[in-house]
């Protein structure tokens, strides 16, 4: 039978995992954003700013359980930067920048940021679903 305290200390080890695959894929980012800093200042700022986000996550899972909808959050923007992964090396950039239109070449770095990204995206999700007793309360009463 599962009581409080180990379910807590499983939940503490979702979320400690998951912060380490946010701030794993962040440091991916940060690593490669030179290459897209030189290539147009708006590639390398949305990398940044993924690292930032995903960094700023990471500090948030390990300060303490946080609302059920960080983890929401947490799903759909790193569903979206995955997405959006997979949409400029299948149909080509969208928009924005000298390389519109572009289809990438997947790389190392980048298929290994979106691994981990979806691996945070399955921890997000367990956490979720198995910890049912999250935090529901309303963020503003």
């Amino acid at each position: 039978m599962r009581t409080a305290s180990t379910s807590e200390g499983a939940e503490r080890g979702w979320r400690w995992r998951a912060a380490a695959l946010s701030m794993a894929a962040g440091l991916t980012h940060i690593i490669v954003s030179p290459l897209y800093f030189s290539q147009w200042i708006g590639y390398g700022a949305v990398l940044v700013t993924v690292a930032a986000l995903q960094g700023i996550g990471a500090m948030a899972l390990v300060a303490g359980p946080p609302h059920r909808l960080f983890y929401w959050a947490g799903v759909v923007g790193n569903g979206a930067v995955v997405l959006l992964w997979a949409i400029t090396r299948t149909v080509g950039i969208p928009f924005l920048g000298p390389a519109a239109g572009e289809v990438l070449p997947v790389g190392w770095p980048d298929l290994l940021a979106t691994l981990i990204e979806l691996a945070l995206i399955a921890h997000l999700v367990v956490l979720l679903v198995k910890f049912s007793e999250l935090k529901k309360e309303p963020l503003v009463e």
